[in-house]
């Protein structure tokens, strides 16, 4: 995201009508189209065989999703590792083939306010995953959190980033500054 986005939903008043939100509406229905769908994975209802291999198949889409990157890493600092054995609060969403049972996408959501929110701390995709996989992800997940009650879904837990690309009227010298220091550091 870039200094003056808004990242963070407000999910009571969130409707996905107006034309804002055409694109993620196309991308849902193409995703439904190809055959996918979407679901909250919990690891304490799985057997320990069953995770073992869905958290191999985890690491496989980032390193695939990731070996084309300009970071071709995991960042550490900024962005939460992936360790599927410990999440903790973390929740995780997955995308999937309904046909093959392949995992084409996940999400990581990190718990804001004390559950009142959440951030998408990580998402990552299979180079050929179907084109929306992640977008179609976090519609899901968003309307799933909503159903739940939840307030407010953060696109990004990051939300200086990139600020030092934006420039405009409304653009303050010194919290730009700020930000981009705080990113570098």
């Amino acid at each position: 995201t870039k200094f003056g986005e808004e990242t963070s939903l407000k999910l009571e008043s969130l409707t996905w009508s107006g034309k804002q939100y055409e694109w993620v509406r196309r991308q849902q229905n193409y995703c439904q189209r190809m055959g996918l769908s979407c679901r909250e994975v919990i690891h304490q209802t799985m057997d320990s065989e069953l995770w073992r291999k869905l958290a191999d198949e985890l690491f496989e889409i980032q390193r695939d999703d990731l070996k084309n990157r300009v970071y071709a890493r995991e960042m550490n600092f900024l962005v939460g590792k992936l360790e599927p054995d410990k999440l903790g609060r973390r929740r995780l969403f997955i995308t999937e083939n309904q046909e093959t049972a392949r995992i084409e996408a996940f999400v990581v959501a990190n718990p804001l306010r004390g559950g009142r929110g959440w951030s998408f701390e990580m998402y990552r995709k299979r180079q050929d995953a179907p084109r929306g996989s992640v977008p179609f992800l976090m519609k899901w997940i968003i309307d799933a959190l909503k159903i739940e009650g939840v307030e407010e879904a953060s696109l990004c837990m990051l939300l200086w980033k990139d600020s030092h690309t934006f420039v405009g009227k409304r653009t303050s010298l010194l919290a730009r500054w700020g930000l981009v220091a705080a990113y570098h550091l």
